[in-house]
């Protein structure tokens, strides 16, 4: 155990690459991130392979496209929304939950010793469409469409880790939900003024292209969304921070990702899952090393959501499953 590091792997869902301030964006909306980027590699061709949750974090967990591991939109499937939240139009979306015999990141992690937790904020990412296997841990306490505020995903992550030994390895998941719809940020911040204003619109409308969403609007949503990105970031700083502070916290490998952007009226479109362009599928991809090996470093080696598990199988020398589509750093053709 003690040559193993901890690995934290976190997803930010619904965030936007360019709405970071670590990635260029003008306004300061992640200064903890930023500040991990200081410490970490900063990939800046990284994509998603899906424009929504469940899909992307299933080719996070298992290496493969969704064309293989069959995470997706499936109105057969046996996987219904409607059953983890209480919406009556859950009961329409339907979908392939990751198979059982699917090998996860989080079982080859257990299997190496590691303690493993998973904490999510989205209601995709509940146990019942197979995405948390592996975990021994698993919060999934979600039961509406807007998820679970930051605040309480971090709580319970650091509740769990006051539970695990000092000296034994541990792999925690941790899914932050809060720049998805409806877009009510917890914050005040002068950055972001019109944050409070009401938003009136129909998201359904808006997101299947058959409103449009005028420029006072968007003013008004720009300034809730990058408000919540900030809520975001603040407790994604003290998860790090405790992270930190654990016996071995500078060996720690963290991995910060997002599973895919999200449209803020460009071309009329609003939300995701229905298209597949640049805002909706490049995603952010932060990863410090041990002893933050080469911290603050940029690289422009096009990287996939498939190619975190080859990535960290390297680093923890772990055998990679047959059938992985991911490649490992460097042997891309």
């Amino acid at each position: 155990w003690s040559s193993s590091p901890a690995v934290v792997l976190i997803t930010l869902d619904t965030t936007r690459v360019d709405h970071l301030s670590c990635y260029g964006y003008e306004r300061m909306t992640s200064p903890n991130l930023d500040a991990l980027a200081e410490r970490a590699v900063r990939f800046d061709r990284a994509w998603s392979t899906s424009s929504w949750t469940l899909p992307a974090h299933a080719s996070l967990f298992t290496g493969k496209y969704p064309s293989r591991h069959g995470a997706d939109y499936d109105p057969h499937g046996s996987a219904v929304l409607g059953d983890v939240i209480g919406l009556p139009i859950a009961r329409q979306m339907r979908a392939g939950k990751l198979a059982d015999g699917a090998t996860t990141l989080a079982e080859l992690m257990a299997e190496r010793g590691y303690a493993t937790g998973a904490f999510v904020a989205g209601p995709w990412l509940h146990r019942s469409f197979g995405l948390l296997q592996g975990f021994a841990h698993k919060d999934d306490a979600v039961s509406t469409f807007g998820g679970r505020p930051a605040a309480e995903i971090t709580a319970a992550a650091l509740g769990w880790l006051e539970g695990i030994e000092p000296e034994r390895p541990y792999f925690l998941f941790a899914n932050y939900f809060d720049p998805h719809a409806p877009y009510e940020p917890v914050g005040r911040y002068p950055e972001f003024p019109r944050a409070t204003e009401p938003l009136d619109y129909d998201y359904t409308a808006l997101m299947r292209g058959t409103a449009a969403l005028g420029e006072d609007a968007r003013a008004v949503l720009r300034d809730r969304y990058d408000a919540e990105i900030r809520d975001m970031d603040h407790q994604l700083g003290v998860l790090l921070d405790a992270v930190r502070a654990r016996p071995g916290g500078d060996r720690a490998l963290v991995i910060i990702t997002a599973d895919h952007g999200e449209a803020l009226g460009e071309e009329g479109r609003l939300g995701h899952g229905f298209w597949l362009n640049e805002e909706l599928t490049r995603i952010p991809l932060l990863v410090r090393y041990p002893g933050d090996r080469d911290g603050g470093s940029r690289s422009e080696e096009p990287m996939q959501l498939t190619d975190v598990l080859p990535l960290l199988a390297r680093e923890l020398d772990l055998v990679v499953p047959a059938q992985v589509e991911g490649v490992e750093q460097g042997k891309r053709e």
